[in-house]
């Protein structure tokens, strides 16, 4: 099977892991802090705390941005379900929002939604039909492209709408609005990542919150870490949370921090293969990088113009040839844990989920693969 999103290993991985072996450091130990360091100097971003995995880096980013019960969130129904449970954890509740055709979060909508659905007073912005404060906006730059900020920067601040920044899969991801070029996760108030065995770079599971407030980070770090105001005494004046990264994670994290740009080059090669390849097929094309957006091309996704199109066909037969295909998601505000919260004149991201599939992208994928992988695609289609 040719794998969608294998992980890859290029340089001092095991003996960077041997190193904890042999140390005894395994939970705690210096390369939580190198680590942490390696992500500040890439991202230009002052302040990092690494935490278990990018769903527990959303739920403290809300949390330390006093996300509560009964407040509400903004957040685009096209995104992996761990963003929006992030905002139930906290007993907050979602309002959906459509995306664009660039699969990220509708700008235009969700702009649109702020000036006509709400109304501000005493400081914060309130829900017209609920009622409830909206307190902030999750947004994420899907597969790797970054979203973009400008309009939405001024309607937030206007609003006292704080945004977290779910860049997920965005690390190397860089926006250029403005020609000012930073990176993913530094724009808003806070930016959250994730290190899961299928992104960019690994920790093997793991995740960071990343802001230039110091203030956040150490609330973040406190909470972490159970919540610890004397550790050798015990004494915990609030209710923590066992989300710190283990210094075997963080080992594994440095070392591929190390080889970052070779697989953001390779990635981009990859996209230009699959975007040579597809030049000259009427009936399908890559979703590119936004103009504003320096992408990592984290995933490659291909859009289908066949209006008999079978999604669940296609992810079928791809598979049975031994490739490995997937849709986009399952639209979020569609999913029953999620149908009775509100959502705002979605209708582009059902059209985008029925005609889409993710291609393999991995860092080991050959150009002899890809174009096995186009003539398959080729081959259901016509």
């Amino acid at each position: 099977m040719i794998p969608l999103s294998a992980p890859s290993f290029h340089g001092n991985e095991k003996k960077y892991l041997s190193e904890c072996i042999d140390e005894g450091w395994v939970a705690s130990g210096s390369f939580i802090s190198r680590f942490e360091k390696s992500l500040s100097e890439y991202t230009s971003i002052p302040y990092v705390v690494a935490c278990s995995n990018g769903t527990s880096a959303l739920e403290i980013a809300l949390r330390v941005l006093d996300i509560q019960e009964h407040d509400e969130v903004i957040v685009p129904t096209l995104t992996f379900i761990a963003t929006v449970n992030s905002i139930l954890y906290c007993g907050a509740k979602p309002i959906f929002m459509d995306c664009g055709n660039d699969c990220n979060l509708s700008i235009e909508k969700t702009i649109s939604f702020i000036k006509n659905n709400t109304t501000y007073k005493n400081g914060f912005t309130y829900n017209i039909k609920t009622k409830k404060i909206i307190k902030a906006i999750i947004v994420v730059h899907v597969f790797g492209n970054s979203i973009q900020f400008n309009e939405l920067l001024k309607v937030c601040e206007k609003n006292n709408i704080k945004i977290v920044e779910d860049a997920a899969e965005s690390l190397g991801t860089f926006n250029n609005e403005k020609e000012s070029k930073k990176h993913t996760g530094s724009i808003g108030d806070i930016g959250c990542f994730s290190f899961n065995g299928n992104k960019t770079i690994t920790t093997g599971g793991g995740g960071a919150i990343v802001s230039h407030s110091q203030t956040l980070i150490d609330k973040a770090r406190y909470l972490i870490n159970q919540a610890k105001d004397d550790s050798t005494f015990y004494i915990h004046n609030q209710v923590g949370f066992n989300y710190r990264l283990s210094n075997v994670h963080a080992a594994i994290g440095l070392a591929q921090m190390e080889s970052l740009e070779k697989v953001l080059a390779k990635k981009k090669n990859i996209y230009n293969i699959y975007s040579k390849f597809l030049n000259s097929f009427e009936k399908a094309c890559l979703i590119a990088p936004p103009h504003f957006s320096e992408s990592n091309f984290w995933l490659n996704v291909v859009r289908i113009d066949a209006p008999d199109l079978n999604i669940r066909g296609l992810v079928d037969f791809m598979h049975d040839s031994g490739i490995e295909v997937r849709p986009i998601w399952h639209a979020n505000h569609l999913q029953k844990p999620f149908s009775s919260y509100e959502s705002f004149q979605i209708d582009n991201a059902p059209r985008i989920i029925s005609s889409s599939i993710c291609l393999p992208s991995s860092f080991s994928l050959s150009e002899d693969q890809q174009s096995f992988i186009i003539k398959k695609l080729q081959d259901f289609i016509l």
